[in-house]
């Protein structure tokens, strides 16, 4: 009979697994490949949202850019993201992510992308939820104004 273990403080708090070397590793790419649009976005990772009656923590968030204010934080951001990224675990089923991101939609986030490392793809969602699917070349999102980010880059493979 196979071994279950108990969730971490961290699955329940997030509602997801913990991340993996793969999952870190690839996070940071897109981190770094997005950095590249500081100018106009901040680039935050692991956000609690709280939008209407969801509560979600995406892997990585883009805001509009807007001064920092280290006197006071924010636990749970109200405001919906321009862009929100899921980066599939190994332990994670792919329609529960994009269930996850149906709903980021429906509470209003402009975009959301769905990393899938074991495909090396990314697959982009708008407001229509009709996917579109990139294993190669750049993404550009017509949600986020002159962001591109090369699927290579994302992979470890640039």
């Amino acid at each position: 009979m196979p071994v279950t273990q108990a969730a971490s403080d961290y699955e329940k708090e997030r509602g997801k697994p913990m991340p993996s070397w793969n999952h870190g590793k690839i996070q940071a790419n897109l981190i770094g490949a997005l950095l590249q649009h500081r100018d106009q976005y901040d680039v935050i990772s692991e956000l609690s949202l709280e939008l209407e009656d969801l509560r979600a923590t995406p892997d990585i968030c883009l805001y509009p850019k807007r001064p920092m204010d280290l006197t006071r934080d924010t636990l749970r951001v109200e405001e919906p993201p321009h862009l929100a990224v899921e980066i599939v675990s190994s332990t994670q089923r792919t329609q529960d992510l994009v269930d996850k991101i149906r709903n980021l939609i429906n509470a209003g986030t402009g975009s959301c992308w769905l990393v899938q490392p074991a495909t090396r793809s990314i697959t982009v969602y708008g407001a229509d939820m009709q996917p579109r699917t990139f294993s190669e070349g750049v993404i550009r999102d017509e949600a986020l104004e002159g962001v591109e980010v090369s699927v290579a880059e994302v992979f470890g493979e640039a």
